[in-house]
């Protein structure tokens, strides 16, 4: 009986070349008592999202971390489904064990947030000995998964060129597999799992998110889902009225959420960059399409956009990503301050 069906996306993929009977896909012996590595991992993802992901954003705040956005089961779903969207039909040309091992890396990449946010790649050992016995992989796996893991951001002592820490090819019980790839396949579909569905709606509504917290749920609360069409991600942003005159507070500072919104798109660039030429080719990806959208008060109005487009060009240097190709030039604005100066109060 499969535990998965096509709609589950990598996960069914993974089952299907399980239940092939091809060689290759998986090593020939399961774990003790297992009946198959669908199985296990079917077992091992329910377990996490009753036990662990639900925990993380409180851990974190024990730690004196205030309220992080979502970290729970729905993020682990959204960056799994960013991960098939990215690759696409490429999903085809892993193996079935080197999906099973994706798949575990996104269940652990951010668990050590339950420690705290600080240094949190580093503490997913911590989780495995938590696990004991139902994490039923040798340490060789669990040192491959925590390496793909910790890649997905941070730095390894100063360095942030994570992606370069991860062996390029590893082998268990006789199967290739292509760690620096997935690394690379997490890291980005992770950089793309930030929209509205991760932000505490009801606690920003409440006015009960810290201050120094509250424009990275701002931020996701008004980013509708990407979207992959062919070579690029689009990115549709809705900034309510009151984010136009007024800054958030972010961390120790005020910023625009427009600003916040420009930065974060740079980044994504950058990340995409970064992660593209480790990824041998699996992710097509290469432009971000940006649409922002200024809402009345009432939010059922549009009083302003602005849409621009920027792809990987050149040589890869951040100041390559700083010109912005707009469809109309006139709104395009550098700043928060600017946006706040050309829109009139009285349209809001």
């Amino acid at each position: 009986m499969m535990n998965y069906r096509e709609v589950d996306g990598l996960k069914y993929i993974m089952e299907t070349k399980e239940h092939s009977g091809s060689a290759g896909e998986f090593p020939s012996i399961l774990p003790t008592g297992a009946s198959s590595f669908s199985d296990v991992f079917n077992n091992v993802e329910r377990y996490m999202n009753e036990n662990i992901h639900k925990h993380v954003v409180a851990g974190a705040a024990g730690a004196g971390d205030g309220i992080l956005n979502d970290h729970g089961p729905g993020h682990i779903a959204m960056v799994e489904e960013r991960a098939y969207q990215l690759l696409g039909n490429k999903a085809e040309e892993l193996k079935g064990y080197e999906i099973l091992i994706l798949l575990l890396s996104i269940h652990f990449h951010d668990v050590g947030n339950v420690f705290g946010r600080t240094a949190h790649e580093e503490k997913i050992g911590d989780v495995f000995d938590a696990l004991g016995e139902r994490f039923p992989f040798d340490s060789t796996l669990q040192r491959i998964i925590t390496d793909i893991a910790m890649s997905h951001g941070g730095n390894r002592d100063g360095d942030k060129d994570t992606l370069a820490y991860v062996n390029e090819k590893e082998y268990i019980d006789g199967i290739p597999i292509r760690a620096r790839i997935i690394a690379s396949i997490l890291r980005f579909a992770d950089e793309i799992a930030d929209d509205k569905n991760r932000a505490s709606s009801l606690l920003l509504a409440m006015g009960t998110i810290p201050r120094e917290n509250r424009v990275f749920h701002e931020y996701s609360k008004c980013l509708e889902p990407p979207v992959i069409a062919g070579d690029t991600i689009i990115l549709n942003y809705n900034i309510n009225s009151e984010f136009v005159h007024n800054k958030i507070t972010k961390l120790d500072s005020e910023v625009y959420l427009y600003d916040e919104i420009l930065s974060r798109v740079q980044k994504c660039l950058c990340e995409l960059d970064y992660c593209k030429r480790y990824s041998d080719g699996f992710i097509r990806v290469s432009a971000l399409s940006v649409t922002i959208n200024v809402l009345s008060h009432n939010k059922r109005r549009v009083v302003f956009k602005d849409s621009f487009k920027v792809r990987l060009t050149g040589y890869p240097d951040k100041s390559r990503f700083d010109p912005i190709s707009c469809s109309n030039p006139h709104i395009q604005y550098e700043d928060g301050d600017a946006l706040s100066r050309n829109i009139d109060r009285s349209k809001l």
